[in-house]
């Protein structure tokens, strides 16, 4: 109950966010938003390679507590290897990522952020799998609340 609780405080806190954007920054950065938003899933994806859904997979039916930690630190080093490899080709390829997003040869802030959005998005996946996987009911639905609201 409390799951589905916390997820309706988080679709009801989708709209609260886009409509304060909209009112404090206007519809274009509503539009950008929202392409960073979609943007996310393909690159978190590509970034995790599914280690957040191994991780809720074999958590649950791993022996003891060194299995556990075995396989989160084997998906957190996945993801910090691919991640690190995505900021090195960002940094290479600056001026073309922008003009593929942005339209435009400016770095922005919004470009930086982006990356960091992705990068921090998929973190929190891999700390979210790990408490469900390990059913901390209470603390996966709070990190959820929290991060929904901060991203």
């Amino acid at each position: 109950m409390l799951s589905l609780f916390i997820e309706g405080v988080v679709a009801a806190g989708f709209f609260l966010i886009y409509k304060l954007i909209a009112i404090k920054m206007g519809i274009e950065d509503v539009a950008r938003y929202s392409i960073i938003r979609r943007a996310q899933m393909p690159v978190v994806t590509f970034l995790l390679l599914g280690m957040d859904i191994a991780l809720l997979r074999y958590l649950p039916i791993a022996g003891n507590i060194h299995q556990k930690l075995y396989y989160f630190n084997s998906a957190f080093l996945i993801f910090f290897v691919l991640t690190l490899t995505m900021w090195i080709g960002v940094l290479i390829f600056i001026d073309d990522i922008y003009v593929f997003m942005f339209g435009t040869r400016e770095p922005t802030l919004t470009g930086i952020a982006s990356f960091t959005f992705f990068t921090s998005f998929g973190l929190y996946l891999i700390i979210y799998s790990w408490l469900r996987g390990n059913m901390r009911t209470l603390h996966f639905n709070l990190l959820n609340l929290l991060v929904n609201f901060l991203l």
